[in-house]
């Protein structure tokens, strides 16, 4: 049986989509514990998304010519 490799494809979206996103929820939620407004945790998880959707979109752009 051999091993399932990680294809490149597979370590962007983790880079740049998951990480940022994982970093927003965890950020939202220690702001929601400090403050007592469960929202953060929506904003943060939110913010965390769109930076790393931002993120992946500019690193995919093909090079201008």
């Amino acid at each position: 049986m051999t091993r399932e490799q990680t294809t490149s494809k597979q370590k962007s979206a983790w880079s740049f989509f998951y990480l940022p996103l994982i970093v927003g929820l965890v950020i939202g939620a220690a702001v929601a514990s400090a403050t007592d407004h469960w929202w953060w945790v929506t904003v943060g998880a939110v913010v965390g998304a769109a930076v790393g959707e931002v993120g992946r979109r500019v690193k995919l752009r093909p090079p201008a010519e």
